[in-house]
């Protein structure tokens, strides 16, 4: 049970939730020396290596609202 974010209207027992989620897009910057992974050197030793996170253009949630299924099929998610 849980009241749809769209209609107001309490859903009743036992109906599937649908997530209506707003998304934007998102810069994210370069890190240096930020991953840390284990490799083995030309000895057959373990070795520590840093590697960078390169960063890029992504998409990003906002906001998550719970929806009815009624709803959903406006709004075309279902």
């Amino acid at each position: 049970m849980f009241r749809c974010s769209v209609c107001k209207k309490t859903v009743p027992p036992r109906t599937p939730c649908k997530r209506f989620v707003t998304t934007r897009m998102h810069h994210h910057p370069f890190r240096g020396r930020v991953q840390k992974r284990w490799g083995v050197d030309k000895n057959g030793r373990k070795k520590l290596e840093w590697r960078d996170d390169i960063g890029g253009i992504g998409s990003q949630i906002v906001e998550e609202y719970p929806v009815c299924p009624g709803c959903a099929i406006g709004k075309g998610i279902a």
